[in-house]
């Protein structure tokens, strides 16, 4: 669902909707590598101690994540409609929803690595982390689909939001139940 983020925006939605959301698409996939070098950067620390610091070491995981994927809804939602028209031109430039939506996917990247990538990994749950990956998809590109058919770019957009936040949801589920044994 979010690889084929542009393939599926591409086939439901008009020529001209479609190519606006791969600009939005383009500064989304900039702000996941910074998503991702956190992710990777904290990985291995967390579960590197064993379990004495595990606890502890995942909260703070986990609050990193979340101000970098505040930060990149606050920059996204404010930004991203300058920054493509910029980028891009007037002509391919996302509106505001579009923005709103990749934005909060941004948040929902960045939870999701620290829920799924680093949390239930480390807590050996591979399976939960599969799971809340297939709840994504399933729920993510006929979102994707029906959205961007519907509104475009911006429904891409959102559709995009609704299967990161899935998998957030999912994840989270996952953990909590987990924790508790």
């Amino acid at each position: 669902y979010n690889s084929l983020a542009v393939a599926l925006v591409g086939a439901s939605a008009t020529a001209t909707q479609a190519a606006s959301y791969v600009s939005g698409d383009k500064l989304y996939r900039i702000g996941q590598y910074s998503v991702s070098a956190l992710g990777n950067a904290l990985q291995g620390w967390v579960v590197e101690r064993g379990s004495d610091e595990f606890g502890s070491r995942i909260r703070r995981a986990f609050l990193l994540h979340l101000m970098l994927g505040l930060l990149g809804l606050v920059a996204f939602a404010l930004l991203g409609p300058w920054l493509s028209d910029l980028f891009f031109g007037p002509g391919v430039a996302i509106d505001e929803m579009t923005a709103l939506g990749l934005a909060l996917a941004t948040l929902g990247i960045a939870l999701g690595t620290a829920l799924g990538r680093i949390t239930l990994i480390g807590m050996g749950a591979n399976r939960a982390f599969l799971t809340s990956v297939l709840i994504a998809a399933s729920v993510g590109v006929p979102a994707i689909i029906v959205l961007s058919s519907t509104f475009g770019a911006a429904g891409g957009a959102w559709g995009l939001a609704i299967g990161e936040l899935s998998s957030v949801t999912a994840q989270a589920i996952s953990v909590c139940l987990l924790w508790r044994r």
